[in-house]
Parts: structure tokens; C-alpha cells; sequence
């Protein structure tokens, strides 16, 4: 059950809320888990006759293939990768019957919130907001085979690992193959793209835009790593910002005659070698 905030006078179709939850139900192909739900959401408040009454939106998904008898072991012993011990540790406790609150079952809250965010932003601010996977183990979708402008939902959803390139979900479906029939599993990225957003999200210090979608993602099970624009990638590219730096003060101090101050201590001094080339002062 996922109650939501929602202002008043939206209008919110009830078909859209109900259908969106529905990408996340588990059982949907064979690479996913084996646990069937149908995800059928009900609306217990919040909406009347397509809008929004400005009270919180009660969206109720019951379990319907609950299995406890999977979880027998969880009594005598702790999952590998799981918050069985953590719970135990902490609390005394723990929901042996598949985790309780621990579980990845609690996103289907997220999925049916932020189903209704979408559509908002949609319909009032033009923001389009998609994700496709881009790595499965080591298959590892190429830069620049998907155009992250001009890719659609109806791409994405055409293949059951949601990869918009064909060729690469094809090896994406074959790698988790390969490991499904043994039992085991792999991780995989996923690349999240938006579009139109509004100017001036978030709040200063601890609320900026990026620092709540971290804890967003990060919040989610299994999750270990998260990117936002560059990420990682632009280490290289703070490193050449650095050195274009060093190149503008080197000019400005050069053509202003001394009047623009140089750093020396972002500079390695230069003297000439006895061939007439250029050496720093470490290999001189």
C-alpha cells in the first residue's frame, strides 16, 4: 500500500496510475524472478472522476503469489546479500517470510509514486523521464549507439531486458541466460535520461537535486553505485579544465607583462636544456 501527497485539481486518469505499477510486477519473463504477480492497483482515495481531491492517493497492490514455504531456511540460516543479520543485529528480530521491509518488493511504493510524478511533470512542465538498461555483467552497451535525444518508451519496452538497442539486448538476454540455469544472478546499469527539466530543483547544501536522487537510488536494494552527468568519467576532464587554467595565466601573465599574477605553486618551472628544448625542472 503506497499512500502518496498530491495537490489539489490534477487531473490524473485512474487507468494510468493503475497500468504503470504493472512494468515492475515480478513473473513477467523468464529472466526475472520465477514469483508471479499481476500488480493489479486499486485507488482507495485521493482521486474523483480523473482529478486529484488534494488528499493523499491510497494506492493498494496486493500480493496474490506469496510463497512462505520459499523461505524456510531464513529461520535456521541468513541469506548471502541480504539484511537478514543486519535486522537481527539491530533489532532483535526479523520478517523470515521474505524479508518484510527489507524486501525489494516495498519499491512497487516507489514504482506507483513515481508513476504519478511522471505524469504530473508531464503534463505541466514537459519533462519526459525514461531508463534503459545499458550493462548486463560485461556486456556493456557502446557510448553513443543509443541517442539518449531522441529515444522512446516504445524502444525500450520492445525487448524484455529493456536495452533499446537490439543487437546488444540480444547478448544482454544471453548473458543472464548463461547464469540463470545455474542459480545465479548478475548486476547490471542502468542509464536514466531527463528531459525538459525545470530550472532551479532542489534546495542549497544538503537538498541539492543531485544529492536527493542519490539517496533515491542508492536506497534501492542491491544498489552500489550511482552517476549523475559525467560521473566518474570526468576525473580526465576536470584534469584537462586544470590544465587550460595553467594555459590562460601563463598568457595573460605573458601578454600583460607580470600584470596579471601567476600561480607558481599549480606551475612546474621551465628551463631550457643544453639542446636548446624545453625541460621541467623535475627532469632537468
Amino acid at each position: 500500500m503506497a499512500p502518496i501527497l498530491m495537490a489539489f485539481g490534477y487531473e490524473l486518469p485512474v487507468a494510468y496510475v493503475v497500468f504503470v505499477p504493472g512494468l515492475l510486477r515480478p513473473g513477467q519473463s523468464r529472466i526475472t524472478t520465477p514469483r508471479k504477480e499481476t500488480d493489479t492497483c486499486r485507488i482507495l482515495s485521493g482521486l474523483y472522476e480523473g482529478m486529484t481531491t488534494g488528499t493523499s492517493i491510497c494506492v493498494f497492490v496486493p500480493n496474490t503469489d506469496q510463497r512462505g514455504h520459499d523461505y524456510s531456511e531464513m529461520s535456521i540460516a541468513y541469506r548471502p546479500s541480504h539484511a537478514d543479520a543486519t535486522y537481527d543485529f539491530k533489532y532483535g528480530l526479523r520478517a523470515i517470510q521474505g524479508g518484510g521491509r527489507s524486501s525489494a518488493r516495498e519499491t512497487i511504493g516507489r514504482v506507483a509514486a513515481g508513476a504519478l510524478a511522471k505524469k504530473i511533470l508531464k503534463m505541466y512542465a514537459g519533462t519526459e523521464i525514461l531508463a534503459y538498461v545499458s550493462q548486463v555483467h560485461k556486456v556493456v552497451l557502446p557510448e553513443g549507439v543509443v541517442d539518449n535525444e531522441a529515444v522512446t518508451l516504445d524502444e525500450i519496452e520492445s525487448n524484455i531486458v529493456r536495452c533499446p538497442d537490439p543487437e546488444y539486448a540480444q547478448k544482454m538476454i544471453e548473458a543472464i541466460d548463461a547464469v540463470r540455469v545455474k542459480g545465479e544472478s548478475v548486476g547490471g546499469v542502468v542509464t536514466c535520461i531527463a528531459r525538459n527539466v525545470p530550472r532551479g530543483l532542489g534546495c542549497p547544501v544538503f537538498d541539492k537535486l543531485e544529492a536527493d536522487l542519490a539517496k533515491a537510488m542508492l536506497s534501492l536494494p542491491a544498489t552500489k553505485g550511482f552517476e549523475f552527468g559525467s560521473g566518474f568519467a570526468a576525473v580526465p576532464m576536470v584534469e584537462a579544465m586544470v590544465a587550460l587554467v595553467l594555459l590562460d595565466q601563463l598568457m595573460a601573465h605573458t601578454a600583460q607583462c607580470g600584470l596579471f599574477p601567476s600561480d607558481p605553486a599549480l606551475q612546474q618551472q621551465i628551463v631550457p636544456a643544453p639542446d636548446g628544448s624545453l625541460l621541467t625542472q623535475e627532469t632537468a
